[in-house]
């Protein structure tokens, strides 16, 4: 199975500060892959060097390859990696607040590359067709969640990278989420890598696994070998900050 995405010794530098560590990782076309590890370990410093977004936090790419699907994207801006296949899902930011929930979804359906796709986002949010004339900043965070990655889908990335999507919400609306990104792997084939501090939730649905600590991937696997030993992450990360 070819790589949708390589990334080899990236550094992401704001200012002086180096926030991610000669990186390496690649995820498989069709793969789910999460990047887990504490509050200021680096991972969605390394997803906006992925995807372009370093720049408006003031940041830049110090050193590293980024490659997508073969093509090398490193310094692009987010609009050309985008325009290419590879969508991010931010964390929070996600959703035009004073539209309502149909005009997000109509302005990101502009870009759609079929009714299929349509069909899948109404199958899995049907929350969003009861919500459809309310004004997104009224949604509740799961529901305006579910509005921001069913956005992303209908412009059909090949690689939809999320920050955080669990963020703040509760354990009931975390699995819906989750369980729609799975079906969308399963519907379509798409390529998701996701960071996450919600272990259990990123788990239930990885392949691959890779633990960041301090800008760095420290450990990296199969998820089912952080399924199979649950505390295993934990125990890594607590080794970590002792040493």
């Amino acid at each position: 199975m070819n790589d949708a995405l390589t990334v080899k010794g990236l550094r992401v530098a704001y200012g002086r500060h180096i926030a991610v560590h000669g990186v390496d990782l690649s995820i498989a076309n069709a793969a789910i892959g999460a990047i887990l590890g504490p509050n200021g370990a680096g991972k969605t410093s390394l997803i906006r060097g992925i995807s372009g977004f370093e720049r408006f936090e003031q940041g830049r790419v110090a050193a590293g390859e980024v490659t997508f699907e073969g093509t090398s994207i490193e310094g692009w801006s987010p609009s050309r990696v985008f325009n290419l296949g590879l969508c991010l899902v931010p964390e929070r930011r996600s959703v035009f607040l004073p539209l309502s929930v149909a005009e997000n979804l109509r302005l990101a359906g502009r870009r759609s590359r079929g009714s299929e796709m349509e069909e899948l986002v109404h199958d899995l949010f049907p929350v969003l067709a009861r919500r459809a004339h309310q004004p997104a900043g009224l949604l509740s965070g799961g529901e305006r969640q579910m509005l921001g990655i069913a956005m992303r889908l209908l412009t059909s990335p090949r690689l939809l990278v999320l920050d955080e999507v669990s963020l703040g919400l509760a354990p009931a609306t975390v699995r819906a989420i989750f369980a729609a990104l799975a079906r969308v792997r399963a519907k379509t084939a798409m390529t998701i890598l996701m960071v996450e501090q919600n272990v259990p939730a990123a788990l239930s649905i990885a392949d691959h696994v890779w633990v960041m600590h301090a800008g760095e991937i420290v450990s990296s696997g199969a998820a089912e070998d952080f399924r199979s030993r649950p505390n295993l992450f934990h125990r890594f990360i607590e080794r970590r900050d002792r040493s």
